[in-house]
């Protein structure tokens, strides 16, 4: 089994029979407890012995708001304000194995912030209501997957494999959102794709900057 990527985990909940892929994620993470209870008698010696009772899990997520997507922190919130379980699932894959955990959660918490010159981030606590369960096939999600990506790069022309057919909904460099152009050549806040072969293209040069994508395919 290969290492799994943090851009390979997705975080996805069912509504109206539709596992929908919470977009824009850019980190995630499970934890699962275990309550114990203390059985230390005078002839267990000198050292605590314990025997596990209860358990749960939490989800915590963090990403960006994106109003085109279809489901990103506004969503949330109406989840959290429903005051309603639904099924979450998590999945982590190398590309060829999967891990799927899932189980019915309630949305705690939820924080949504942004700076002038940044991207608005949203926050999101869940917390495990009932059993976690977990397979190693892959989950089936609605067809309209938002993906966000990043990149590391120099130079003012990447072609990305990963983009090839795709549509793109935004391009952000170091933060700051950039326009699409359809001039031949783009200004220094303007970017162009091709969809044919997965190019974007900036008006000035990065220099080990990093390059924001969010696309559906």
């Amino acid at each position: 089994m290969g290492l799994v990527k943090g851009k390979d985990v997705v975080l996805s909940v069912l509504q109206g029979g539709v596992n929908t892929v919470i977009g824009c994620i850019r980190s995630v993470s499970i934890t699962t407890t275990t309550d114990t209870l203390e059985t230390t008698t005078r002839g267990t010696g000198q050292y605590k012995t314990y025997t596990g009772t209860q358990q749960g899990f939490t989800i915590t997520c963090e990403g960006l708001v994106s109003l085109a997507d279809r489901f990103s922190g506004p969503n949330l919130v109406a989840l959290q304000q429903s005051r309603a379980t639904n099924l979450y699932q998590l999945q982590f894959t190398d590309g060829a194995n999967f891990a799927t955990y899932q189980g019915r959660m309630l949305i705690t918490n939820t924080t949504q912030s942004g700076e002038t010159q940044g991207l608005v981030s949203f926050n999101c606590d869940l917390i495990g209501s009932g059993e976690l369960s977990y397979t190693f096939t892959p989950i089936v999600t609605s067809s309209n997957i938002f993906t966000f990506n990043n990149y590391a790069a120099t130079g003012d022309t990447f072609a990305v494999p990963v983009l090839v057919g795709a549509n793109v909904l935004g391009v952000w460099r170091e933060g700051i959102g950039h326009e699409l152009t359809q001039n031949v050549t783009p200004t220094f806040d303007e970017y162009k794709f091709d969809s044919g072969s997965g190019t974007v293209t900036f008006g000035t040069a990065l220099v080990g900057e990093w390059f924001f994508v969010l696309y559906t395919i």
